[in-house]
């Protein structure tokens, strides 16, 4: 009955579902609150979430997140941040030796510093949902800043022309168990 009624599926409102982003050291990347960016002035701090964190259609997070990024997503010169470099300094070795999918970063390209995992088509979506990968029942948020997320907080990035009173039902949907179930 639901399949027949239905004028929209999920496979027409969603483009990817997944991880947004990892650190491989999240010791070094993430602080717990704003206050801890500021007191080391990290440059360009941005709001991170993990899936605990997710709990009735709200964010119960203040991390912050160094984020190396422009608005292009290309990697900013650590140079540039002289804040966050110092900091970073201290602990190069345990980032100089983090592997993705077991092989070296530097090997695979990628600078020292930078992020380990970055999946860069996530961030052309207006909005997104997150939810949390283990709960008991269904936690979902829209999120309209781009707020990072590890592996506990994947995303279901929007087709660009979901409407928003479309986002808004799906967001109803998928936090109802009776629906999803």
């Amino acid at each position: 009955l639901l399949d027949d009624c239905a004028t929209l599926t999920l496979d027409n409102m969603v483009s990817e579902i997944g991880v947004v982003c990892g650190s491989g050291e999240d010791e070094v990347y993430l602080f717990p609150d704003r206050s801890c960016v500021r007191r080391h002035r990290i440059e360009q701090p941005r709001p991170f979430v993990v899936g605990e964190s997710i709990r009735d259609w709200e964010r119960w997070s203040g991390l912050q997140a160094v984020w190396l990024y422009d608005e292009d997503l290309t990697l900013c010169p650590i140079e540039q941040m002289p804040c966050t470099h110092r900091l970073f300094w201290f602990f190069r070795s345990a980032i100089s030796h983090r592997k993705r999918f077991g092989v070296p970063m530097k090997d695979k390209g990628l600078t020292w510093y930078e992020w380990q995992e970055l999946y860069n088509t996530k961030f052309d979506s207006r909005n997104w949902l997150i939810f949390a990968n283990i709960a008991t029942h269904n936690h979902f948020i829209l999120d309209c800043t781009h707020t990072l997320c590890n592996a506990t907080s994947p995303i279901v990035k929007l087709a660009r022309d979901v409407s928003e009173e479309a986002q808004f039902a799906l967001l109803g949907y998928l936090n109802s168990s009776t629906a999803c179930f």
